[in-house]
Formats: C-alpha cells, structure tokens, sequence
C-alpha cells in the first residue's frame, strides 16, 4: 500500500497512528523482500549450473540486505531515539520535497515564490499535509538497512562493504542518500545535542551534478534546521545551526549563480 509509504505516514507528527501502524510500510517491505527472495531461490533450480552460481551469490547478497532491513525495523520497533530520529527524518525529508516542488527561482532581495498560492500558507505549517510524498520501496529499505550500522557504529560486519544504490538516472539515488544523512544528523544531535562536528562529506565530479546537489542538499539541511528551531516532537537537537558548506571552483560558480 502506497499510503503506508508516505512520509507523513512514516514521520507520525501528530501521533494519529501507533508505532506499529506507522511502521507499516517498513514492516511490508522486510516480509514481502524476503518472499520475493524465497520466490527467486526457487526459479534459480531450473538454471544451469553456471548461472546458478551466480544466482546463489546474488541471493545471498540479497538476504544479506533483508536482514539488515530487518534489524533496522527491529531498532526502530525497540529503539526511543532511533524512532525519533527516523520520524524526524522523515518530516525532514517531506518538508524538502515540498520546497524543491513548488518555490520557484528568486533574487536575494525577492519575497519567497510559489508556484501554487493556494498552498503557501500551508508550506509554513508544521503539518505540511496538503502535499504528500512516498518513498518507493527500494529508497526506504536502503535508509532501514543502513540504520543498524549507524546506531550500532561498533559493529564490524559490514565495515568492508560499499553500500551502493545502482539504478537509473532520475529514479531517486539521491532521496535515499539524504533520508540517511537525515537520520544520521538527527540521531546524533538526540543522543548528544552538543555533538555538532561534521556528519558527512559528499563529492560530485561534475560541475553542474554538484550546484543541483548542492541545491537539493541545502534544502534539507534548511528543514532540519527548522525541526532544532521548532523542538518538533519536543526533541532538543541543539542550540547550533545545522549547516552545510560547498568547496567548488570558479567555473562552477559564476558571478551570474546566486
């Protein structure tokens, strides 16, 4: 059910659901991955025996990953700050959605410009429920499976594994790798709201794949900012600013980029 793969859903703001029913999505998703592997073990038999090597080792990749999605459901489940943090996230990551979607281009000295009246006033709420957003299934399992590796920092088993999204141009890489840049930041700052070093280091080799980054980057970190000035479910994250800073050369930052 695509509704319970809403962010507002998943965020919980307004306490409408219990952690189970909130949870939902997360819960589907570990028990219909793990169906879907079981279906895959089953037509790997009628390979040939050279396919079927391969098979068995991507299989084996793939449980691998529903494990670690189901550890990440479980801390969730059991874990006060780890829930606060993906609940927050996930506010965190509406809030930017909407921004990216709807507030048009403007000159420094310009009032904010949407592109939909009707919902600017709505852009300034808490609640921000006139517009929704859904993770697709693969998005959400990639930030719950990599949960478990950032509450648990000491636990070695996947230390020498590369955790890479691989899917087209445009299918949303980039939603995934800010929704655990967001939790990373959140949890962090909730278990110690002084601890305010640097969380994460991103590196683009094109020009214009960093400004865009960067824009889409920047809207984030804005809304995590405004969840610490808010104290959004009464979370103390700290008095400092959540920031974000960019090292590019001047070609790729002309006189005429604001």
């Amino acid at each position: 059910d695509t509704d319970d793969l809403k962010m507002e859903k998943l965020a919980n703001i307004d306490e409408e659901y219990s952690k189970d029913e909130a949870l939902k999505g997360v819960i589907d998703i570990s028990e219909k991955y793990k169906r879907w592997i079981n279906e895959q073990e089953i037509d790997a038999e009628s390979l040939s025996s050279e396919h079927q090597l391969t098979a068995k080792k991507h299989i084996s990749s793939a449980k691998n990953w529903q494990k670690r999605i189901e550890k990440g459901m479980q801390i969730l489940k059991n874990d006060e700050d780890a829930s606060l943090a993906f609940r927050l996230a996930n506010h965190a990551m509406l809030i930017q959605a909407n921004r990216l979607d709807l507030l048009e281009r403007k000159k420094p000295n310009e009032e904010i410009k949407c592109s939909k009246t009707d919902f600017f006033e709505d852009l300034k709420q808490k609640n921000h429920k006139k517009i929704t957003y859904s993770w697709r299934p693969f998005q959400l399992a990639f930030v719950v499976g990599i949960i478990p590796e950032i509450v648990n920092p000491e636990t070695e088993q996947y230390r020498d594994e590369v955790d890479l999204i691989w899917f087209p141009t445009g299918g949303g890489k980039t939603e995934a790798y800010l929704g655990v840049l967001a939790f990373s930041i959140l949890y962090r700052r909730i278990l110690n709201p002084n601890d305010v070093g640097v969380v994460a280091l991103m590196r683009y080799t094109l020009r214009l794949l960093t400004s865009d980054q960067f824009r889409r980057s920047s809207a984030l970190i804005c809304a995590l900012n405004y969840i610490r000035t808010e104290k959004i479910l009464n979370v103390d994250i700290g008095d400092q600013d959540i920031s974000i800073g960019l090292w590019i050369g001047s070609k790729g930052n002309p006189s005429t980029h604001a």
